[in-house]
């Protein structure tokens, strides 16, 4: 099991930061059905926590999976075909799934970008999140802005 005591510690010291929704088993068992390569971490997350948002308007996880087409209509750009979006920073720039390789990725709503979601290491290497590094992270940055 995930390992999220990080989250679980940041809501309680920091309740006003964090508004987080149970999910039914059944909803989560949907998306493990519908999508059964889904990263782990991803899932007992949504078993620990359910849907999360974090600060009022900072970043929020959705209590469900978003295809594309329910966002795009049928405009929905080719580089997107094999996304599934799993949450949002409020300012139009959404967080997903790659389902060829279940890379973490965030879409630019701006640009049109696809980026992968990481960090640069001191040498200028990317390094690929996982979801439970991605939320981590997410998360600092808003007890760093409360503090």
């Amino acid at each position: 099991m995930t390992d999220y005591s990080f989250i679980q510690e940041s809501i309680q010291k920091y309740p006003d930061l964090f508004h987080s929704v149970a999910m039914a088993d059944r909803s989560i068992s949907q998306i493990v059905s519908a999508y059964p390569n889904i990263p782990v971490d991803y899932v007992e997350f949504l078993r620990q926590f359910g849907s999360i948002q974090i600060e009022t308007d900072l970043f929020t996880i959705y209590g469900q999976v978003l295809l594309p087409g329910y966002i795009f209509g049928e405009g929905v750009p080719s580089e997107l075909s094999s996304m599934i979006f799993i949450g949002d920073d409020f300012s139009g720039d959404m967080t997903g799934f790659n389902t060829d390789n279940w890379q973490l990725i965030e879409y630019r709503s701006g640009s049109g970008d696809v980026l992968g979601q990481g960090r640069y290491d001191e040498n200028g290497n990317f390094e690929q999140f996982s979801f439970k590094q991605f939320i981590e992270d997410w998360v600092s940055r808003a007890i760093a802005a409360d503090d």
